[in-house]
């Protein structure tokens, strides 16, 4: 899909979204500017709107017109996302929705405690605590299945140097959550010379519960 057509689907979607409302509104409703809700509105834009933008122009806070969401933008954008360790763009499953999964399964060990998430934390995307054992998340999320074989190394190497350098206590835990079975089986073969437990939650496809739990082995 060519760059003119591209601008002209998002900005018939950002139409949407702001339906009668003003300018003003659309932007006390979504926090954004009003100089980027005009230009996105015309198309007046060379750089794709990012997955933030997206996120507050569909939020249900947002009221976005004509039950315009997320996915409407994301199979726009498809076309330009690249695996390259980074995520641009949440096609199949996003953090909060992981959130929500990875709170259940917590709820189900007993008593939670949410010290920190995204918005505060430093490094982790969620940290927890169940019955004064405190679980530092890391939410690792692959859109492709399956996984070439050198990003999924990248995905690898990255964990391990986070797990390394963690500052996670030793009677703590470092937890992975992933959607990726690939990841899961390469993090299977690995051993780790460090002190706390680190865990892999596998949430399932369907994006409703933890599928699987391993525990990595360490050196002894």
């Amino acid at each position: 899909m060519d760059i003119i057509k591209k601008n002209q689907l998002i900005a018939d979607l950002v139409r949407r979204c702001i339906g009668e409302r003003t300018l003003d509104e659309a932007c006390a409703a979504t926090g954004l500017s009003r100089n980027r809700l005009h230009r996105l509105r015309n198309g007046d834009f060379t750089r794709m709107p990012s997955d933030e933008v997206i996120m507050a122009l569909t939020a249900d806070s947002a009221e976005p017109q004509n039950g315009v969401s997320y996915s409407d933008f994301a199979k726009i954008l498809n076309d330009d996302l690249q695996e390259n360790g980074h995520r641009k763009i949440k096609t199949q499953i996003t953090e909060i929705v992981i959130d929500c999964v990875v709170w259940r399964w917590l709820l189900s060990l007993g008593d939670v405690t949410i010290y920190n998430n995204k918005k505060n934390a430093m490094r982790y995307d969620l940290i927890a605590s169940v019955n004064n054992i405190k679980y530092y998340f890391e939410y690792k999320v692959v859109f492709k299945d399956p996984v070439n074989q050198s990003y999924l190394s990248r995905i690898k190497m990255d964990l391990i140097t986070r797990i390394a350098t963690s500052t996670v206590d030793e009677n703590d835990v470092f937890a992975i959550a992933t959607n990726s079975e690939q990841l899961l089986a390469a993090m299977k073969d690995i051993t780790l010379n460090v002190k706390p437990k680190v865990i892999i939650l596998l949430i399932d496809n369907d994006i409703d519960k933890v599928k699987e739990v391993i525990e990595l082995t360490q050196k002894k």
